[in-house]
């Protein structure tokens, strides 16, 4: 697979099943003939504009749909894709150019960035020009390049390019084995940006095994969504937490699943608590799974159908081929059921970081031939994984390691409430002291959440500070701002 890329198998099943439907959005229909053809008079265009092999692009379009055209027009010429959030203003934009050295970034509006950057901008002239291309295939050039550089952030802000080679995305697609087989051909309803790595995996794993990605209008409500699921025949999609408390929240009361055509109903991206995968499995669909990944290496734990009901408290059991160890501060491993750092190692997981982020000491990073994934968390006697946390969120306070995930979960376990985070910040008495924001329900009081904590959690574990918000702070990756929480609490 080293001279393959996932391209050529595009191709390969425009051959294969040329009047199969690939993509269907709100913006257009392409079988998978038209999409090579789009892909390939694309890949034409941009090099007549000077893209040249191994070069890296950026593409900064608010479609997803000519988000996956433009990407396998860029495999087709050997050139590395960086898939960017549409929201980056110029200032940031240029510094992604600088920190990820892009010859250009395609973007379907101008923005001023005063010259720091290549644009490209693939507005109406863009679509003519393309158009009046050749529609031949073009097949991907016998070069050594990464398919696309994933960019993360993690909770530390700091933003790292993780480069991921053809071989294993591909590798991503069909991990676990079986998983993908169980919507093959089917109409998988994306949700997420294709400048989040887990929404390019997803995506990938459905095409190349010959399904149809289907795409929402911009704006959508959960009630929208709920209905647009059973009008479009969806059979399989993944959401990230808060969509699926909205999803549980209009569909709590029923004694059947809403659902019950969906072949794969995947919860990813953040933990998930306990009492909402139950839930999940009850009113919406009786195939719901979890998934545990991460940008570095793809999936690493699956919580799987039939181990919901028992299990629900942890992410999963670990995938075949893949190696998860827990280790200490110094790189020990430990025993089953003691928390400490996970690390991977894994047939897809990347080994090569670019960008500011590279040399970073904690959270996920790639070090001493492994994959930290900057989680905390423990193994089982049974062989399901737990997360506790991240690495850089543990709350030291009077020198004991308080994770996270607890409080959050306890915060949970009450209704009324949606969403719950910990942090810790300064004390001069105990080193870190615990706050926790909270997303709930308007009767519920801060008394009334703290009379649970205290009947809950040991004294040591109960927050100094609790805090009702309408949203929490999260960074362009939608993943919660640390951060930005931490310093709510400052004194």
């Amino acid at each position: 697979m080293a001279r393959a890329s996932l391209s050529d198998m595009m191709i390969a099943l425009s051959q294969r099943h040329p009047d199969r439907l690939a993509v269907d959005s709100p913006t257009r229909n392409l079988t998978y003939a038209q999409f090579v053809a789009l892909s390939s008079q694309a890949a034409r265009e941009l090099a007549a504009r000077g893209i040249e092999p191994r070069m890296r692009v950026g593409i900064a379009n608010r479609r997803n749909e000519d988000t996956l055209v433009l990407m396998c027009a860029m495999w087709m010429l050997g050139v590395v894709a960086v898939a960017m959030d549409f929201r980056t203003r110029a200032p940031e934009r240029a510094a992604l150019a600088r920190d990820f050295e892009l010859a250009a970034i395609l973007e379907d509006r101008a923005v001023d960035a005063g010259g720091a950057y290549r644009a490209i901008v693939t507005d109406a002239d863009w679509d003519a020009a393309v158009a009046a291309q050749p529609g031949g295939p073009v097949y991907s050039p016998p070069v050594e390049a990464p398919a696309l550089i994933a960019l993360t952030s993690g909770s530390s802000g700091e933003r790292m390019g993780v480069l991921v080679d053809h071989a294993s995305l591909y590798i991503r697609a069909n991990m676990p084995l079986g998983l993908i087989s169980r919507d093959q051909g089917g109409r998988m309803l994306m949700l997420g940006s294709l400048s989040f790595s887990a929404a390019m995996h997803i995506t990938t794993a459905h095409l190349v095994h010959g399904g149809t990605v289907v795409y929402v209008p911009a704006l959508f409500g959960v009630e929208e969504l709920s209905r647009f699921i059973v009008e479009k025949h969806i059979t399989s999609f993944t959401a990230v937490p808060t969509v699926m408390r909205g999803l549980l929240e209009i569909h709590r009361d029923r004694d059947t699943p809403a659902f019950p055509a969906l072949r794969c109903l995947c919860v990813a991206g953040a933990p998930a608590a306990a009492q909402e995968k139950r839930l999940a499995r009850k009113v919406l669909s009786a195939s719901f799974i979890e998934v545990y990944a991460s940008a570095l290496t793809g999936r690493i734990a699956v919580l799987d159908v039939a181990d919901v009901e028992a299990h629900a408290e942890s992410v999963g059991r670990v995938i075949p081929l893949v190696n998860v160890e827990v280790v200490d501060a110094h790189g020990r491993v430990l025993p089953a059921g003691e928390p400490g750092a996970i690390r991977v190692r894994s047939p897809s997981m990347s080994t090569e970081v670019c960008g500011p982020g590279s040399l970073r000491q904690r959270g996920d990073r790639v070090a001493d031939g492994w994959v930290h994934t900057g989680d905390v968390g423990r193994v089982d006697g049974e062989g399901f994984l737990h997360l506790l946390g991240r690495d850089s969120e543990m709350i030291i306070r009077g020198g004991e390691n308080i994770y996270p995930a607890e409080l959050e979960a306890v915060a949970l376990e009450l209704a009324g409430v949606k969403e719950a985070v910990a942090v810790g910040f300064p004390s001069e008495r105990v080193g870190e002291e615990i706050g926790i924001f909270v997303v709930a329900e308007p009767h519920l009081a801060e008394h009334q959440l703290m009379a649970h904590f205290r009947s809950r959690l040991t004294p040591n574990k109960v927050p100094r500070t609790i805090r009702l918000v309408a949203v929490l702070h999260k960074n362009e990756n939608n993943k919660v701002d640390y951060p930005a929480l931490k310093k709510e609490l400052m004194p």
